[in-house]
């Protein structure tokens, strides 16, 4: 499991600033997120994009249990940040990570759905509206 959590930690490292490393992802990488459902490799990095977008300073994710069983680990996080507008944001996570050839092939991705409906997704809608 050393590689495998040396895996999350650089994953949850990567995520603040908005940026998913090729070197970290598994060439069929597929994720699946409780507001989106399944996700390409493509999409689920262009969401994660989102999050240096959002976040100033960038969030923090606190890994509090890490366990799995083969190629399997499944991860208990909390996440801690400022909204560029000024509000706090915070929010629990249940990440399932598929590991295959030293690599991130799969997650998914569990959270509560209320406080992303509530601050993440009008921020993004009026963020957008600026491009």
């Amino acid at each position: 499991m050393a590689d495998g959590r040396a895996l999350v930690d650089a994953f949850f490292a990567a995520l603040p600033a908005g940026q998913l490393p090729e070197e970290l992802l598994h060439h069929d990488f597929a994720a699946w997120t409780t507001l989106q459902g399944p996700l390409s490799k493509d999409a689920y990095r262009a969401a994660v994009a989102w999050l240096a977008r959002l976040f100033s300073p960038p969030i923090r994710f606190a890994i509090h249990a890490l366990s799995g069983e083969g190629e399997r680990l499944v991860a208990q996080v909390h996440s801690q940040g400022w909204l560029v507008d000024g509000s706090d944001y915070a929010n629990h996570y249940t990440f399932a990570f598929q590991i295959r050839e030293g690599r991130i092939a799969g997650v998914e991705e569990h959270f509560d759905p209320q406080p992303v409906r509530e601050r993440l997704l009008p921020l993004m809608a009026r963020l957008a509206g600026q491009d």
